[in-house]
Parts: structure tokens; C-alpha cells; sequence
């Protein structure tokens, strides 16, 4: 293809003029009002064919492809092709081809649509193609050959090597599967199952309290004895407290004869009286509600509880003759 980079400068102008006067299909490049960008297209493609004669096609083809990002030609295309076919790529260098033969015949450089036509006929035969077929619904699939979506309806062409075929669709598991197109101009049917439905996500799973082994309590007799500590000594004070208020009482009596007229210190007697009953009152009933509350902890306690060795039970005596009747109340059964 090295005559082609002699008339590349020559074919891009002939095709901008072609264009121009025919009227066919307009193909103004973006490069046309853009200087810079045409010239860096041309700095870029002379780059490329270098490093094609130097076989050296990968740095090429990077080259050939920028260049056609900013200056579209067919002849950058079809130089694209031969390193691609070079490298033994060639689907891609028949996909390029087709490219480069329908640019050149908008172009009007028949010269250069016969070649890559030829081209094509060369490569086409030798091609190892994909037969997607598919087994369920298949109008909302979407097929990829690797990572580029294709249209199933036709043979697929793929270059050589391992082949990725993957399919999707809305609200279905994708399926994906690897095959060797190993044999030149063999066609390999894929069959794309059906795809299964996407299960629900599972919502949160409620715990019965019957599937739930019952939770083991503390023990609480050291708390029923510390709490039935407090209220002992709470009704120890209030005792004191008591004892302290009546004597209090008893030396307001002789300045208070009838607890309406009473000297001074009288009524600094009764009103200290009155104050260590206020403090016996307190701390006595606080202390009962201490002891009675540390009883219960001590009832409830799992390791008398559970064992159900303390629980209420009747109580009947009976008479010791015909002339006494029994008696019956309730009782404690069991172990403190």
C-alpha cells in the first residue's frame, strides 16, 4: 500500500472537490475549518506509514487512528486495515476495509474502492464467523461479542482466538460463554439459553419468639441482698431518729402544758421533736421498701425461679375433732 501515501495529499483533494460540485452526500471534514488540525492529520499519517514500513503496525494503527479522528480519508482507513490484517486481526481488518471502500466511493476515488474491495474479497472467505441463535424471547436481548454489542441477524465475524459472548436483558440473569474461533472461514453457533428471571430480593426475616430460645436472666440475689442491706439499715436511722424525736417530745412536755402555750424553749423542743419524726418517718418507710423490694429480686431470681422451688400454695389444717372446723390460708413452698 505504499503507493497510496504518494496520493494521499492529492485523493483528500480531489475528494473535498468532488463534494463541493457534485453535491453528493456532503463529507466537508471538521479539519476544513480547522488548519491546524489538517495538518496535524497529515503530520500523523506520514508518521504512521514510517512506522508501517517498519513493520512496526501497533504504533501504526494508533497513529492511522488519530489521524482519522481529526481528518476523516479513505486512504487512512485502508492503511488502518493492512496493519490490522497484518496482525492477523482480520475481522477488524474487514470491518476497516468496508469503511474505507464506502468512503472512498463517496470520495469518488474509484481507483481506491476497487482495492479495498479486492480486499474484502480476499479476507472475506477466510473469516471465522458467530451464528448467535437464541432459544427464548429474544427482542429484548442485547448481545455483546467481546464488550461490542452486534446484531444477532446475521453471521458475526471475529478474529481469531478466544471469543466472548455475553447476553442481557431487562430483568433477566445475563449469560456469558468463551469459544475458540480457531478454523479459518468456519461459522460457530452460539445458542443463547433462555435467560432466567431475576429472583425478588428477599425483605427481612422477623424472628418468631417461639423459634427463639427464652433468654437467660442475671442473677439477682447479690442485688437482692445489697438492696435489702440499704432498707435494713435505712430502718435502723429511722428507729434512732424515732427514739431521738420522743425524747425530744417528752422534754417539750413541762414547757408546753397543753401544746398551745409553750415558753421559748418549748417550742425549740417540738420543733426539733417534729423535725427527727419527719427523718424517722422517711427513713423507716424508705428502708420497708428497700427490704420488700430486695425480697422480690430474690423470688425472681432465675436460679430459684426457673427451678420452681418457691411458689404459693394452699394451706388447710385439719380440725382436731368434730367440734372444731378446719382452717386454710396460703403458704411459701419451697427453698430460700
Amino acid at each position: 500500500m505504499r503507493s497510496l501515501a504518494a496520493a494521499v495529499a492529492t485523493r483528500r483533494l480531489v475528494a473535498r472537490c468532488w463534494v463541493a460540485f457534485c453535491l453528493v452526500a456532503p463529507l466537508e471534514s471538521a479539519s476544513a475549518a480547522d488548519p491546524e488540525a489538517s495538518a496535524r492529520a497529515e503530520q500523523l499519517f506520514q508518521e504512521g506509514l514510517e512506522r508501517m514500513s517498519a513493520d512496526d503496525c501497533q504504533e501504526a494503527i494508533l497513529r492511522f487512528l488519530e489521524s482519522q479522528r481529526l481528518d476523516p480519508s479513505a486512504a487512512t482507513l485502508t492503511n488502518t486495515a493492512t496493519c490490522q490484517d497484518r496482525l492477523g486481526q482480520t475481522a477488524s481488518a474487514w470491518h476497516t476495509y468496508r469503511q474505507a471502500a464506502d468512503l472512498a466511493e463517496l470520495e469518488g476515488d474509484t481507483e481506491l474502492d476497487a482495492k479495498t474491495r479486492a480486499a474484502l474479497a480476499k479476507l472475506g472467505p477466510g473469516l471465522t464467523r458467530l451464528w448467535i441463535l437464541t432459544a427464548g424471547a429474544a427482542e429484548a436481548l442485547t448481545i455483546t461479542v467481546n464488550g461490542e454489542v452486534v446484531d444477532r441477524r446475521t453471521p458475526i465475524p471475529v478474529n481469531p482466538g478466544e471469543v466472548t459472548v455475553e447476553a442481557t436483558a431487562p430483568g433477566r440473569v445475563s449469560w456469558r460463554t468463551t469459544v475458540r474461533a480457531t478454523d479459518p472461514g468456519a461459522t460457530i453457533d452460539v445458542i443463547v439459553p433462555d435467560l432466567e428471571v431475576v429472583p425478588p430480593t428477599p425483605g427481612p426475616v422477623e424472628d418468631s419468639a417461639g423459634d427463639r430460645p427464652p433468654k437467660p436472666h442475671a442473677d439477682l440475689r447479690p442485688a437482692a441482698f445489697a438492696v435489702a442491706g440499704v432498707g435494713v439499715v435505712g430502718l435502723v436511722v429511722g428507729a434512732v431518729y424515732a427514739v431521738n424525736a420522743k425524747d425530744a417530745y417528752d422534754d417539750a412536755a413541762p414547757y408546753c402544758p397543753d401544746r398551745e402555750r409553750c415558753t421559748d424553749d418549748g417550742v425549740e423542743l417540738w420543733d426539733k421533736a417534729r423535725s427527727r419524726a419527719t427523718v424517722a418517718s422517711w427513713t423507716a418507710g424508705l428502708g420497708a421498701l428497700a427490704i420488700a423490694t430486695g425480697a422480690t429480686l430474690w423470688i425472681l431470681s432465675p436460679s430459684r425461679a426457673d427451678q420452681g422451688r418457691i411458689r404459693l400454695a394452699p394451706w388447710i389444717a385439719q380440725p382436731q375433732n368434730a367440734r372444731t372446723t378446719g382452717v386454710w390460708g396460703l403458704q411459701l413452698v419451697g427453698e430460700l
